[in-house]
């Protein structure tokens, strides 16, 4: 899964979803590069490069809440395809549940590439921390 999730970030990158990252990015670069310059404000005298940093980091944080609505706007398709045909529609071969699944794996997949997050250890870890749980987590249905 951590090879689906490098694939689907290279698309990504190349198709231009990215671009935000890579602006921020550039922020960055710019800050650790300006340390030696200054800029004037109201509240006195600050290097331009802390500023800089800063919204790069406040950048990258849109970036990646846009990426997880994103994720839930497919997973919304994917249930409303579901109130449109029902399941017995859907085991039919109507709607496009599975497409809305896909795409949803998908944009998980690009945000885990794109932070460095490996995706298929995380999933792998996480169902081995969820064999020891009790049945239904301890909750009633």
């Amino acid at each position: 899964m951590n090879l689906v999730a490098e694939k689907v970030g290279d698309t990504s990158e190349s198709k231009g979803f990215r671009d935000d990252w890579e602006l921020a990015n550039l922020l960055d670069e710019i800050a650790d590069r300006s340390m030696f310059f200054q800029m004037h404000l109201a509240s006195g005298e600050q290097r331009i490069g802390p500023i800089l940093a800063l919204a790069a980091d406040a950048l990258r944080r849109n970036v990646i809440g846009t990426k997880l609505m994103l994720t839930v706007s497919e997973l919304s398709e994917a249930l409303e395809s579901l109130r449109v045909t029902g399941y017995v529609g859907h085991a039919n071969g109507d709607g496009n549940i599975g497409e809305e699944l896909a795409d949803a794996q998908i944009r998980i997949g690009d945000l885990a590439d794109m932070i460095d997050i490996q995706i298929g250890d995380e999933v792998y870890a996480k169902m081995t921390k969820n064999r020891d749980r009790p049945h239904l987590h301890g909750k009633q249905m």
